[in-house]
């Protein structure tokens, strides 16, 4: 989790396995705190924290601390390291078909919430959702996905997210079970860029058809 005062400049704040230099994750700081990840730590447990602005390539040698005022950013910021639980604190992390899933939240900010069910490959199923009570805080988004466990591609709901508490339920759209015939709906907070890191209640079922 990373918040900055904002602009002037934007640092990032890169997450890297110590030993090979690999980016396990990176996001740009802004005024609120924002989630960066999640992500797996490395076998050797270590993990090297960047916080920096980059630079961009078109970029030549610098003379300076700032490469003549390119890098703007001067200030304070924070950050903190969370252990996420994956799975549902309250209820049980699998479901049946049909079955209403209720009384789980995304709390506190940075959980993630997964189940796993399974259904008939290449059969069409859809998830519908809702919150019951306003994400904090007000604006933020929860997200939820379906993706396949065998190869971690997303099935339904990439970019579709919820803001408000409301009585009917929404779908992100329906999906086909993957060949293995498992899947696994995803609840987490933060949407897209720009968004600040909510926490809600929330509750789903999938059935079938479109």
């Amino acid at each position: 989790m990373f918040q900055t005062p904002g602009s002037p400049g934007y640092p990032w704040l890169i997450a890297l396995d110590p030993a090979t230099g690999d980016t396990l994750a990176w996001v740009v700081g802004q005024s609120f705190e924002r989630a960066v990840g999640p992500f797996r730590a490395p076998a050797s447990g270590k993990i090297r924290i960047v916080v920096a602005e980059r630079r961009g390539e078109f970029f030549g040698s610098c003379y300076d601390a700032t490469c003549g005022n390119v890098f703007r950013f001067v200030g304070p910021y924070r950050f903190r390291v969370v252990a996420v639980n994956r799975a549902p604190e309250n209820v049980a992390s699998s479901f049946a078909l049909g079955d209403t899933v209720r009384g789980e939240a995304i709390l506190p900010a940075g959980d993630i919430d997964e189940f796993t069910s399974t259904g008939t490959p290449g059969e069409t199923l859809t998830p519908w959702w809702r919150l019951t009570a306003n994400a904090v805080p007000t604006g933020s988004f929860i997200t939820l996905e379906v993706v396949d466990p065998a190869t971690g591609a997303m099935l339904a709901g990439q970019g579709a997210s919820l803001i408000v508490s409301a009585p009917q339920y929404w779908s992100p759209g329906g999906f086909v079970v993957p060949q293995g015939g498992a899947y696994l709906v995803r609840v987490r907070g933060g949407g897209t860029f720009g968004d600040e890191v909510g926490t809600a209640p929330y509750e789903f079922f999938v059935k079938r058809g479109p």
